[in-house]
């Protein structure tokens, strides 16, 4: 379905795909997210109109100028403030909110599985890195805290994200490339789609995928892969 971002795609699974990056800034990340969409069955919504501030083309055109991956989460009020955002991007969340709860009543543990799809700077060129948040404890947060206004919970248990990594990993050795588990990044604070609070309570991850693995030749392999592992472990 054509939206004002691009595109929102409406199938009957767990899964939801999620790519809030514009192809320039993210290297091929609609085609991959178009790919894995179709092989998993899964529901999915991609930016391709709205790029960010560093792209080379937003002093040309400033009225698309919108970072879709920074929420305007106002830690004082503990809500979004999206009157300083394009409307389009609160499109882009309402509709990533209505997809996961539809996806959540056709999964058997009454969790979405949300996957967010990003690349990484050449200097990484090596990994699939996994993007996630757990609560550690010598990181629990006090509810009188001021960090409790700023960090939210955990996206996905950390033995789900140690298993999908040997996966990735059997996968990958073949090609002499390896996948890595961040755990404790941006994926904790509110200000991050990946703690977008209306729909946190899923299994939520991010995939960063190599510039290698973009390339136009590499792409039906990697998301048949991704799409394999996945399905695997959710």
């Amino acid at each position: 379905m054509e939206t004002n971002y691009w595109t929102k795609i409406t199938w009957s699974s767990k899964y939801v795909i999620v790519a809030t990056h514009w192809a320039w800034d993210d290297i091929n990340t609609d085609i991959l997210a178009l790919m894995l969409s179709e092989k998993l069955s899964a529901s999915a919504v991609i930016n391709k109109t709205y790029f960010k501030h560093s792209n080379s083309r937003a002093k040309t055109y400033p009225d698309f100028v919108e970072d879709f991956n920074r929420l305007p989460f106002i830690a004082w009020s503990h809500e979004y403030d999206w009157s300083k955002k394009k409307s389009p991007m609160k499109d882009f969340y309402d509709d990533l909110e209505f997809l996961a709860s539809w996806a959540k009543k056709l999964s058997d543990n009454g969790k979405a599985v949300i996957i967010h799809l990003h690349w990484m700077r050449d200097n990484r060129s090596e990994w699939i890195d996994i993007w996630i948040w757990m609560n550690f404890k010598w990181r629990e947060i006090s509810l009188g805290s001021k960090l409790n206004l700023i960090i939210w919970k955990q996206t996905l248990g950390y033995d789900v994200a140690l298993k999908m990594r040997d996966e990735f990993d059997l996968c990958l050795k073949s090609f002499w490339l390896i996948s890595n588990i961040w755990e404790n990044f941006s994926a904790q604070y509110k200000c991050f789609w990946i703690q977008y609070s209306k729909v946190i309570d899923n299994d939520i991850f991010q995939l960063e995928i190599s510039r290698e693995l973009r390339r136009d030749n590499n792409l039906r392999a990697i998301s048949e892969m991704i799409g394999k592992v996945i399905s695997d472990i959710f």
